[in-house]
């Protein structure tokens, strides 16, 4: 039992990052019971003419902050006062389209990696360890392990941890869970985490791209899809290869990924990190246990391990448009029998001139969104067209200071996207 003084009713608007607002003493019962009204306009939601919402908590999220047992957060739905749930909802979204694909038997798992760097509060690396260097070399390790206890107490388990490959960089990789519980989990372990370091004097950029010269992070994607029925992974094939429906499933995300990236890379910064030689891919790719590819197939030691990576993800993407746009297009290609083509079996970085390349900054990326037809329709043509026009303002407030360049990391964007959750 969850006992409080105080209740963050938490929610993620189209931009903008995790949101909330607090609710004391009397007025937490109503609140849990009933919903909370807000102004939508303030979060980029609803026009100001228009703009009450309602919040209401799905009291399966409830959780009890690790470090202030006083406080506690739910997640919450986006519902008009009409009583339907808000069509600009990403939760909503989401929650649609795992629907549909339920109706076609299909239940979709996943699994996040989260990356990030550790830094001092005056954003200084606190080591120059790399890939897997143990402690005391790695300065970080002592905040993983807390965020991971700290994760556990909440019911979010934690399948690993380590030293990342550039300086000060760390993962915690979350144990797989059906998409929209994970979506949740990834939501309430980026504001753990960043909680967590701030206790500790510590703080934690989630920026796909902080230091330039370097590995940025992302938050790459581990998914499957299982059969509603019987749970049997519908991605695995004759032992631990692809089944047919996996391959398609992919081919589905090849065909829609120049859309697809600027929901899940929806930042001026994300183009930043998605670059040759520095572990993010570049290239409409997928091959086996290939680092250098968009989509990877990790080795599996058994049927139920048998999975897809998606690799262009970050962690400045809202978990539930991006979860929702994974799977409407895995589900195109699964309806289309779209051929995803050979394998790449060659380094994607050093071949890079002959392959369908990302888009290189976010307005490409914005620019195939608006022409792709059917992820709009899927997600909804009023929420793509709402998102990309904030998103098409966040790119032209870039350029009215900045002239576009890979190989700098600008104080607009420190400013704006350091502090994202």
């Amino acid at each position: 039992m969850v006992r409080m003084r105080v209740l963050e009713l938490q929610f993620y608007p189209l931009v903008l990052g995790l949101r909330s607002i607090e609710i004391y003493g009397e007025g937490i019962k109503p609140a849990l019971e009933r919903g909370k009204g807000f102004d939508g306009s303030s979060v980029l939601l609803a026009p100001v003419e228009k703009s009450d919402l309602l919040l209401r908590p799905d009291k399966h999220t409830l959780y009890q902050y690790p470090w202030d047992p006083e406080v506690a957060g739910v997640i919450c739905d986006i519902y008009t006062f009409g009583g339907e749930e808000y069509e600009l909802s990403p939760r909503y979204i989401l929650k649609k389209t795992l629907r549909e694909a339920e109706e076609r038997g299909y239940r979709m798992l996943g699994s996040v990696e989260i990356e990030f760097f550790v830094l001092s509060r005056e954003r200084e690396f606190l080591d120059r360890a790399g890939y897997f260097t143990p402690h005391p070399s790695d300065r970080g390790f002592q905040l993983r392990r807390e965020v991971a206890k700290a994760l556990e107490e909440i019911g979010i388990s934690v399948d690993y941890g380590h030293h990342e490959v550039a300086f000060s960089q760390h993962e915690l990789t979350l144990r797989v869970d059906e998409a929209l519980e994970m979506a949740d989990k990834t939501v309430k372990a980026r504001f753990v985490l960043k909680n967590i370091a701030e206790k500790m004097g510590l703080f934690v950029d989630l920026m796909p791209k902080p230091f330039i010269g370097i590995n940025g992070s992302g938050q790459h994607i581990h998914l499957s899809l299982s059969d509603v029925k019987t749970g049997r992974n519908l991605f695995a094939g004759d032992g631990t290869s692809l089944s047919k429906l996996a391959l398609n499933f992919i081919g589905g995300i090849i065909h829609h990924m120049k859309a697809l990236s600027a929901i899940v890379a929806p930042t001026v910064n994300s183009y930043k990190r998605l670059v040759p030689h520095h572990e993010a891919p570049t290239s409409l790719s997928w091959d086996y246990i290939n680092r250098t590819t968009a989509i990877r197939v990790p080795g599996a030691t058994s049927k139920r391990s048998v999975r897809v990576e998606f690799r262009v993800p970050d962690n400045t993407s809202n978990p539930y448009l991006t979860f929702a746009a994974i799977l409407a297009s895995g589900l195109h290609g699964i309806d289309e029998g779209m051929d995803p083509g050979e394998p790449l079996n060659d380094n994607a970085w050093r071949i890079d001139e002959k392959l369908d390349s990302l888009p290189s900054t976010l307005g490409e990326a914005l620019d195939e969104l608006e022409r792709d037809s059917y992820l709009k329709r899927k997600l909804g043509e009023r929420a793509v067209s709402k998102y990309v026009e904030l998103k098409r303002r966040e790119w032209r407030d870039y350029l009215k200071s900045n002239e576009w360049d890979v190989n700098v990391v600008t104080d607009w964007e420190v400013e704006k996207y350091s502090g994202y959750i």
